[in-house]
């Protein structure tokens, strides 16, 4: 029993963790609100300089424009980082109420966390690329050298898949 309780305290840790990360991805989508909000107080309404509201946000050299699409993607990203660290963390409790990795209903919970990590993934992705293809679009002189990647690590996600399947198969070994 002594490597369950070595696994329970990994676990805990690892709880921590994705709350740790979820409140990090609510600041950093806060943040990046606010500096849209800046950008509009400037660019939109006049009440500030463009240059000290891009300054806030990037590089003092930078257009408004790249400053508008790279706070947008900001938001983007940390939004589905939130969404991806809260479903973790429902597994974590899930598996802490259990007092086991192995059990049947937290296996199958790990396994969708992995299946939503990996379309959450996507989806970060696909609506990063839109809004820089639509600024690059609507801005001839756009000069946004920021690649968009995706959110997720696809041999976590694997490994993960793999994972719940152990737990899985230790619940039946252990229901025998």
């Amino acid at each position: 029993m002594d490597n369950l309780k070595t696994i329970q305290t990994i676990m805990k840790v690892m709880k921590i963790l994705t709350k740790v990360a979820f409140v990090a991805c609510i600041v950093g989508g806060s943040l990046c609100l606010f500096g849209l909000l800046m950008l509009f107080l400037a660019n939109g309404l006049g009440l500030m300089d463009e240059a000290v509201a891009v300054g806030m946000i990037t590089k003092k050299d930078t257009s408004i424009t790249v400053a508008y699409c790279a706070v947008l993607v900001g938001i983007c990203q940390t939004l589905f980082g939130a969404l991806i660290a809260n479903k973790w963390n429902r597994y974590y409790t899930m598996e802490e109420a259990d007092g086991t990795p192995f059990s049947e209903e937290s296996g199958k919970f790990l396994f969708s966390t992995a299946i939503y990590e990996l379309i959450m993934g996507f989806v970060a992705f696909i609506i990063s690329t839109v809004i820089v293809a639509v600024f690059e679009a609507t801005n001839s002189n756009m000069n946004f050298s920021h690649e968009v990647k995706l959110s997720f690590d696809a041999a976590t996600v694997l490994f993960t898949m793999f994972l719940s399947i152990v737990f899985r198969y230790g619940a039946e070994v252990r229901n025998k």
